[in-house]
């Protein structure tokens, strides 16, 4: 049996072996009544891979993942060495957690079964929104937000990093120079022929930072260049390279989440999600 301690909003990541069940000691909750479900996806691919029951230990909640070789899980991970993946831990009525994972695989002999009891990526994003809809949380903590409410995607994708939504500024880009910053997102309305650079001036090799920035394309698409040398995911499996090509950003009206990485030494991107505005 693998046992994790975790504490929320730590900006940490858990990690996972393959096959072996596990315990995941989640502190740093001030309200574990409620019924509560745990289920982890593969980023934001759809599915549910793992699922683990919930219940209350003291002032913190275990999560109990008696089963790590689910059918769905061999199929996220096929050959690959580790699959970045993302829990979501909810009371389904006000309180809304995400915490980021990473599997480690490994060869494990067996029947694999499917993933029992679960809810789908669409019935979790449906929970998710009805609380926001009902409380206006803006945050992974369950706390109201004092100034903004954000929708269940700007959450979402944040929070898949490790990011804690209390340090969250929403503000708009000056210029067209990013600065990566992992206390604010940036928000910018794109007019035609833009050429976007980085601030590269507090990037060093002992130094890994994600930052969040929302490119809005007005009705009538324009073109615009982002900087050179950026290492795009591979169709949102988290495979870098400079031989992939960037996403189309050619929808109008449209909102396009990208989140950059700094990893000590190259610059990565991988775009979120995009909805119409």
């Amino acid at each position: 049996m693998q046992h994790i301690d975790y504490t929320i909003s730590s900006g940490k990541c858990i990690q996972l072996f393959r096959g072996i069940p596990a315990e995941i000691q989640i502190g740093g909750i001030e309200d574990t009544s409620g019924t509560w479900v745990c289920l982890i996806e593969n980023d934001w691919r759809d599915g549910t891979i793992l699922s683990g029951t919930v219940t209350a230990s003291g002032g913190d909640l275990l999560v109990t993942l008696a089963e790590m070789n689910t059918v769905e899980l061999a199929a996220a991970i096929a050959d690959r060495e580790t699959l970045s993946c993302r829990a979501t831990l909810t009371d389904k009525s006000s309180k809304i957690y995400y915490i980021p994972i990473v599997v480690q695989n490994a060869a494990v002999e067996g029947p694999m079964p499917h993933v029992a009891d679960y809810y789908t990526k669409a019935e979790i994003d449906e929970i998710i929104a009805g609380i926001h809809a009902g409380g206006g949380v803006a945050s992974v903590n369950g706390d109201p937000g004092p100034d903004v409410v954000l929708d269940a995607k700007d959450v979402h994708a944040l929070s898949a990093f490790g990011v804690d939504m209390q340090d969250i500024e929403i503000g708009e880009m000056e210029g067209t120079v990013i600065h990566l910053s992992p206390d604010k997102i940036f928000v910018h309305t794109l007019t035609a022929g833009e050429v976007f650079s980085f601030d590269e001036s507090n990037l060093t090799a002992n130094l890994q930072v994600n930052c969040e920035v929302h490119l809005i394309q007005p009705a009538t698409p324009v073109s615009f260049t982002l900087p050179a040398g950026i290492l795009w995911s591979n169709d949102g499996e988290r495979e870098f390279s400079a031989s992939n090509d960037p996403p189309d950003f050619s929808t109008g009206n449209t909102l396009y989440a990208l989140v950059f990485r700094w990893n000590g030494s190259k610059i990565l991107c991988n775009l979120a999600y995009c909805h119409g505005v």
